[in-house]
C-alpha cells in the first residue's frame, strides 16, 4: 500500500513539473494581442476641444507571454496627446495619424507596437470659456417604515464651473450629477457624489464632487392647539364671527421639527372669496415647509353674519 501511495505522488509531481514546464515555455513564445489603453488629449493654452475624444484606443502588441501577461494583469499604460507640442495642419485642426498615437504610450513594459484603432484622429479647438451653472442632483431615495426625507437634499456647492469651448458651454445651464442611490434610510446622511462625466473629453466641471445632506427623520403625528382662525371683520355692510374663534390642527412630519413647532407659525385663514351667506366654512391651514395636515378640531366652523348696529346720532332725524 505504502508503495502505491509512493507511485501515486510521483505521478502527480511529473504531471505538476511537466504543466510547469509548458506553462514556461509557452510564455517565452511570441505572441500578437489587442489591448484598451485610456486616452487623453491636452488641448493648447486657453484653447478647448470641440472634438469628441474616444475614452480608449486599440492597440496591437506583440510580446511575449510574460509580457502580454504583465500587461493584461498590470495595466500599467497609457496614451496622452499634448496638442500643444502637435503642429496643426491648418487653424485650430489637428490632424494624428498612427505614428503620432503610437509615440504617446507611455509604459513600463517592454513589447512591440504594430497598429492603432483608430489609425488617425482629427481634432478641432476653439476659444475657452467658463460658465457657473446649477447643480442637478439625480437621487432615488427610500426610508425604512416610520421614517421620511424632509424637504429636498441639499447640495452644497449649489453651483459648479463649466470650462469648454464657447460653442458647447453657452447651450449648458444645469450639470447633472452620477445618480445616487440610498435605501433604507433611517437617519440623516452626508455623502459626497461625483458629478456627470458626460462630455469630459470636452469639457472640464470643477468641483468633480458635491455634498449632499440628506434631511431624514422619524415620522410623528401632533395636536397643535389654540391655533387663531383669521376672518375678515366687515362684509359689506354686515360685521361677522367665526366660531370658535380658535381652533386645534392635526399636523404629520418629523420629529424634530413637530418639537419647534408652536401655534404662532401655523395660520388658519377664511378667504373673503369662500365665506358663503351662511352656515358652516372650513378654514385654510399653512404650515411650515416639510408638513402635513391632517385635519383640524373641529373640521369646520360656524360662520355667523350679523347686521351692524347705528350709532344713535345715525338713527336721529
Amino acid at each position: 500500500m505504502a508503495r502505491r501511495r509512493n507511485s501515486i505522488g510521483v505521478l502527480v509531481s511529473c504531471v505538476l513539473l511537466a504543466v510547469l514546464m509548458w506553462g514556461y515555455v509557452s510564455l517565452t513564445r511570441v505572441y500578437e494581442d489587442y489591448v484598451d489603453v485610456p486616452f487623453t488629449v491636452t488641448a493648447p493654452p486657453n484653447q478647448a476641444l470641440l472634438s469628441t475624444v474616444p475614452p480608449t484606443l486599440t492597440f496591437r502588441v506583440r510580446g511575449t507571454g510574460w509580457q502580454i501577461l504583465n500587461l493584461r494583469m498590470y495595466p500599467q499604460i497609457s496614451c496622452a496627446i499634448d496638442l500643444a507640442t502637435q503642429q496643426p495642419t491648418q487653424q485650430s485642426v489637428y490632424a494624428l495619424d498612427k505614428s503620432d498615437l503610437i509615440r504617446a504610450i507611455t509604459t513600463s513594459q517592454a513589447f512591440q507596437t504594430l497598429d492603432v484603432v483608430p489609425s488617425s484622429l482629427v481634432l478641432n479647438t476653439g476659444d475657452q470659456v467658463l460658465k457657473r451653472v446649477a447643480v442637478s442632483l439625480r437621487h432615488a431615495t427610500t426610508c425604512r417604515p416610520g421614517f421620511l426625507v424632509i424637504g429636498e437634499p441639499i447640495v452644497e456647492p449649489t453651483g459648479v464651473d463649466v470650462r469648454g469651448s464657447a460653442a458647447v458651454v453657452q447651450s449648458i445651464d444645469r450639470w447633472p450629477t452620477q445618480r445616487l442611490l440610498q435605501t433604507d434610510l433611517h437617519y440623516g446622511v452626508t455623502t459626497m457624489v461625483s458629478m456627470s462625466d458626460s462630455l469630459s473629453t470636452i469639457l472640464n466641471v470643477t468641483p468633480r464632487q458635491v455634498r449632499v445632506h440628506t434631511n431624514v427623520q422619524q415620522v410623528a403625528d401632533r395636536v397643535i392647539v389654540d391655533v387663531p382662525v383669521e376672518a375678515p371683520t366687515i362684509h359689506g355692510a354686515r360685521s361677522n364671527m367665526v366660531v370658535p374663534s380658535m381652533i386645534s390642527v392635526i399636523v404629520r412630519g418629523g420629529v424634530d421639527d413637530l418639537s419647534t413647532l408652536t401655534a404662532q407659525r401655523i395660520r388658519a385663514v377664511i378667504s373673503e372669496t369662500t365665506i358663503p351667506m351662511g352656515g358652516f366654512v372650513r378654514p385654510t391651514i399653512t404650515t411650515p415647509p416639510n408638513m402635513i395636515v391632517l385635519g383640524t378640531v373641529p373640521s369646520v366652523l360656524r360662520y355667523v353674519e350679523r347686521t351692524a348696529v347705528r350709532k344713535s346720532s345715525e338713527l336721529s332725524p
